[in-house]
């Protein structure tokens, strides 16, 4: 007697575990917490205006200043959106842009006053974040994943 063949399940019937069980989905949910304890320490400190967005902008800029160009390149985003976070940034008084030591027709983007101020809040309010994290979890694994993460990240492909 032949065996017949049993249909697979439709992709809306399989077992979806995967789509949330994989690593990736680890890590984008993992950084996603700590950037919910980043901007919850930023909050109390009397940032309150910052959002997850604007992170974009604030972990790329270079103390020295960077062209809009550069910056949206560092941050996978596309020149007019790094444009708007670079607008209303400057309007809230975290940045400025000024004349390109290196090229006088082009601006770069620096952090102004207050941005540095902020800047100094925020690496406070990230050893927080990883503080909690090594609480969760141990330093010593905190410690693993992120050598862990940069091997991974900077390996050439």
């Amino acid at each position: 007697m032949a065996t017949r063949k049993t249909r697979p399940k439709s992709f809306r019937q399989a077992n979806e575990d995967w789509r949330r069980g994989n690593v990736g989905r680890a890590m984008f949910d993992a950084t996603r917490k700590f950037e919910q304890d980043l901007l919850a320490a930023l909050a109390r400190n009397g940032y309150s205006e910052i959002r997850v967005v604007h992170l974009n902008l604030y972990r790329n800029l270079e103390l020295d200043g960077l062209r809009l160009t550069e910056l949206a390149a560092r941050a996978s985003m596309t020149k007019q959106g790094m444009q708007e976070l670079v607008d209303k940034a400057e309007e809230a008084g975290f940045v400025a842009r000024r004349p390109d030591p290196k090229d006088g027709r082009a601006k770069v983007v620096v952090f102004s006053d207050k941005g540095l101020r902020m800047l100094d809040i925020m690496h406070e309010a990230i050893t927080e974040a990883e503080r909690n994290m090594i609480a969760r979890i141990g330093g010593a694994p905190v410690e693993l994943i992120a050598q862990w993460l940069r091997a991974y990240a900077d390996a050439k492909d």
